[in-house]
């Protein structure tokens, strides 16, 4: 995965060699440790994973690192240090899952991540995470990526289609190959939107989807009954 930051760093994950820096004013890559076993303890330093999927920085400018198996990694791009978010069954505010697959924040500020077990939410206020009700209407929880359209629903692929999630009023309506999507398994960092036709693209294992979601409504007519 390679992602721009506000201040045009690019920073280049890879699945196994770990984090790169691009600094494009001094041309010159800084490396990021990361651990080799994963139940390792942190040592603020290193990164929970080699294995890098996702790469994000929110509206605060917290660069957010998503791992396979690790969980997710803030990294505080000032001083180099690195904290870890890992899933505990015994920990209710703990992530959802170590397999970090999306990375999002929405319009309203909310922070999404996308998990190889479902959504969870991060409470900036004491960095802890919620499991939301969105994940009881999923098709399946393996959630990989997300996007934002103009009225504020996200659109969300899954290993089982695409889903349109009201925020508001907590309803999803969820697509399939019925309707007419390149298959039912996405792929993860596989999403466009374009900034200027408000199209989105997923991309899947059998091509892309590409549409505008203004356009994509519901038939609400219901088919005449022959007996």
């Amino acid at each position: 995965v390679i992602y721009e930051d506000r201040s045009y760093n690019l920073w280049i994950g890879t699945m196994g060699a770990g984090l790169d820096r691009y600094v494009p004013e001094k041309q010159t890559f800084i490396h990021y440790t990361s651990v080799s076993n994963t139940s390792l303890n942190s040592d603020g330093k290193s990164l929970s994973s080699p294995a890098i999927k996702t790469i994000f920085e929110d509206n605060k400018g917290n660069l957010w690192i998503g791992t396979e198996g690790g969980g997710l990694n803030l990294l505080n791009k000032n001083s180099n240090t690195v904290t870890w978010f890992q899933s505990n069954y015994k920990i209710k505010t703990a992530i959802a899952n170590n397999d970090i697959r999306a990375l999002f924040q929405d319009s309203k500020g909310t922070f999404w991540v996308g998990t190889a077990n479902g959504l969870s939410v991060l409470n900036y206020n004491d960095m802890t995470f919620s499991y939301p009700e969105i994940n009881n209407l999923l098709p399946n929880k393996v959630i990989n990526g997300i996007l934002e359209d103009a009225a504020g629903n996200l659109w969300i692929s899954t290993n089982k289609g695409i889903s349109r999630y009201n925020v508001d009023k907590k309803t999803i309506r969820n697509f399939d190959v019925k309707d007419g999507l390149q298959g039912n398994d996405f792929n993860y960092t596989s999403l466009f939107k374009s900034a200027s036709t408000g199209e989105m693209y997923f991309g899947g294992i059998n091509g892309f989807n590409v549409f505008r979601p203004e356009e994509i409504a519901d038939n609400t007519v219901k088919p005449e009954v022959l007996l």
